[in-house]
């Protein structure tokens, strides 16, 4: 799967300096590092998932964007990273696998009769679990610093209204010049929402059968 380029990885830095032409060298050399990333490298981190979700993640033709997101993390090296739907937390553990000892993970997802974060039984310093719904801004912890958010990953509900809440509250606490994931957003419901995006943006639904996108949070005059 060829990304088009490659780019010198700037850390985090690189999250906060994006722009138009910076986004789409990101997500290249995110495929780049891609080309050589071994799933064996985290089997460990995924030894409590169940068979089925272990099989998404390995199942490289319809949901390839579990093993880019540890790509992503490798090229991107945020500090922050705040998820939208934890839900059994197979995601949040691709991004754990590479994230660095320093960087922090909050995922936060609705009750699920217990079956939230099921799959992280392994405790990682990193992450803060949070078990809400994410319209209530009262579930986040207080040492989160939204403007220290490199990257903002939406999988929650699944509906139009609930995606255009979520893009109306958490856009402007994370500030300009942030990365944006969102999540089977080729869903007939949740395709125009991003449509309505009026940011440097690129379509990965390579990666997903569902959609995967990204987008670039910047200012407009």
């Amino acid at each position: 799967m060829d990304g088009g380029g490659q780019v010198s990885r700037g850390g985090s830095q690189v999250g906060q300096t994006l722009g138009t032409n910076n986004l789409k060298l990101l997500t290249d050399s995110a495929f780049e590092e891609l080309k050589s990333f071994s799933v064996d490298g985290i089997l460990p981190d995924l030894k409590d998932v169940a068979p089925g979700s272990l099989q998404d993640v390995l199942d490289t033709k319809n949901s390839l964007y579990y093993q880019w997101l540890c790509c992503l993390m490798r090229v991107l090296k945020p500090k922050q990273i705040v998820e939208l739907g934890g839900a059994m937390g197979t995601s949040a553990l691709c991004m754990l696998s590479q994230l660095p000892e320093d960087a922090k993970l909050y995922s936060a997802t609705l009750e699920e009769h217990g079956l939230e974060f099921s799959y992280i039984k392994t405790n990682y310093p990193q992450l803060t679990k949070i078990i809400g719904d994410d319209s209530d801004m009262s579930i986040w912890p207080g040492d989160l610093d939204w403007s220290k958010t490199d990257l903002l990953f939406i999988d929650a509900e699944h509906t139009a209204d609930a995606v255009r809440r979520e893009l109306e509250m958490y856009i402007p606490l994370i500030g300009e010049g942030k990365l944006v994931l969102m999540d089977d957003i080729k869903m007939e419901e949740l395709w125009p929402v991003w449509l309505e995006i009026d940011k440097p943006k690129i379509d990965l639904s390579v990666l997903h059968h569902s959609g995967f996108e990204r987008f670039y949070h910047e200012a407009r005059a």
